[in-house]
């Protein structure tokens, strides 16, 4: 009897003990935030449309990407979407004058739009995992085929006002997705 005893106390010490601990590593983390973003033709939720993020300077950011759309969708933070949007537009007047089929002017910008990219500096200070899914290591920005859906995680560490856009143009060129509606606010916030 007296072992029975012993042993549920022990028993019932180690639970509490397990659940104390798995409290304070849980306490200790850093939030997690999950967005769940549908990209269609041409916004993120609906057409001509992209909800408002906020989240936490800090915070860990799950970030559900799903592509219904019939053409490849980026997803690209930027601290400025007007000089982004110009940075593209003047991209696309340079090839538009070459003497090329759209569809090799297209590609030609899909192959531009990544160097420039690949060769920015780092615009803010972020983590994204996995780091694979980067495309460019100055900034967050994957891209998401159709039917595809990709998870990535980011932690933006400085508070402000960013935007998340795409700059695909397959499907409207010269126009980019951005001048379409797929371009919205995300707001960090001081933790």
């Amino acid at each position: 009897m007296r072992l029975g005893v012993i042993l549920a106390v022990a028993f019932t010490v180690a639970i509490v003990g397990a659940a104390a601990i798995l409290y304070f590593v849980n306490f200790f983390q850093p939030p997690v935030k999950e967005i769940e973003l549908v990209m269609v033709d041409y916004g993120f939720n609906r057409a001509s449309f992209a909800p408002t993020l906020m989240v936490k300077a800090g915070e860990v950011v799950v970030i559900k990407l799903k592509n219904n759309g019939a053409h490849p969708h980026e997803f690209m933070v930027v601290p400025n979407k007007d000089m982004a949007l110009m940075m593209m537009k003047n991209l696309i007047s340079e090839i538009d004058q070459m003497d090329l089929s759209e569809e090799e002017k297209l590609e030609l910008y899909e192959e531009r739009h990544k160097e420039i990219m690949m060769n920015m500096d780092r615009m803010y200070d972020f983590e994204m995992e996995p780091e694979e899914v980067g495309e460019s290591p100055g900034m967050i920005m994957v891209t998401v085929l159709p039917g595809e859906e990709l998870t990535i995680r980011i932690v933006i560490n400085d508070p402000g006002t960013y935007w998340y856009l795409c700059q695909e143009a397959d499907g409207t060129w010269p126009q980019i997705h951005q001048e379409k509606g797929m371009v919205g606010k995300l707001i960090v916030e001081e933790a």
